[in-house]
């Protein structure tokens, strides 16, 4: 997805069309923040797992 989302902002650019990339940040939030959030707290819970040990 990622790489798909890098063509299409170096074609936009290259094109002089740039009224997707407004549309392309707002797809990179909506999925790659609740990504983020959701490693962050698996990480969590293993660093505690791992200290309980």
């Amino acid at each position: 997805m990622l790489f798909g989302i890098a063509i299409a902002y170096v074609l936009s650019s290259g094109l002089g069309i740039l009224q997707i990339i407004p549309i392309l940040l707002y797809l990179l939030q909506q999925f790659l923040l609740p990504l983020g959030i959701i490693l962050l707290c698996l990480i969590t819970i293993a660093v505690i797992f791992e200290s309980l040990r």
